[in-house]
Parts: C-alpha cells; sequence; structure tokens
C-alpha cells in the first residue's frame, strides 16, 4: 500500500532494498535470474522494469524511456533505443531492416532469432 517494493534475502531476512518508483499501489513483481531483470506493476498503470544482479541487487540503473511502456506498446524506435542502452549496437540495423517493434520482439522464436543470424547475442546473454 506504501507504492513500494521491498526486496530481502531470503535466507537470512535482513531487507536489502526498497525501491519507490510507482506513484500508486504495486500489484505486481515478475523476475527472471537469467537476464537479470525485474519487472514491478503498479495500479498507476505503469511498468518499470530493473536491472538486478546476484541476489537481486538493485543497480539502480531503470530502462529509461521504456519503464511506463510494456513491450507491447513500443515502436520501432523504442526497440531500436532499447538496444542501444542494452549495448546491443550490432542489432540495430538488423531490427531496423526488418521493421522489429515490442510486438514483434514479444513474439520472437527461436526460428525467427536464427533466420536472423542473431541467436549468438541471445544465447551469450543468458549466460551472464
Amino acid at each position: 500500500m506504501d507504492k513500494s517494493i521491498t526486496i530481502y534475502d531470503a535466507n537470512l531476512g535482513t531487507q536489502l532494498h526498497t525501491l519507490k518508483q510507482h506513484d500508486r499501489c504495486v500489484t505486481a513483481v515478475a523476475l527472471s535470474p537469467a537476464l537479470g531483470l525485474m519487472a514491478t506493476g503498479s495500479m498507476d498503470r505503469s511498468v518499470n522494469v530493473w536491472r538486478i544482479g546476484d541476489g537481486y541487487e538493485e543497480t539502480g540503473r531503470k530502462l529509461s524511456g521504456h519503464s511506463r511502456l510494456l513491450l507491447a506498446d513500443w515502436t520501432e524506435e523504442d526497440a531500436q533505443r532499447w538496444l542501444l542502452e542494452e549495448e546491443l549496437d550490432e542489432l540495430v540495423l538488423i531490427f531496423k531492416a526488418n521493421n522489429i517493434d515490442g510486438p514483434e520482439m514479444n513474439h520472437m522464436s527461436k526460428e525467427t532469432v536464427a533466420e536472423l543470424g542473431i541467436e549468438y547475442y541471445f544465447s551469450a546473454r543468458s549466460c551472464r
């Protein structure tokens, strides 16, 4: 009810971080430890995406410009900007040439990634 997300060390029960970025009650949290991301959703109709490290340490880096948009709402420019923020500059031209926007990214299959010749980027990132 206080519009924040509190992260605890599950083994020790100690509080690690309190994140306060929403204007209304937080209603959803999703974790992707393999990608080092956490998403939080709120009654303010926003979604914030956070970079997390080992032990879910929040590094203070939010995906600026995208945190208030659902992936399904991203334009081609949003997708390209995100690639640049993630230091995937090599993929920008591929995404641009194939008119890949958020909805397209959301439904990319292994086959599509292979057809585009970008499977290396996704397999290498998941091993971090």
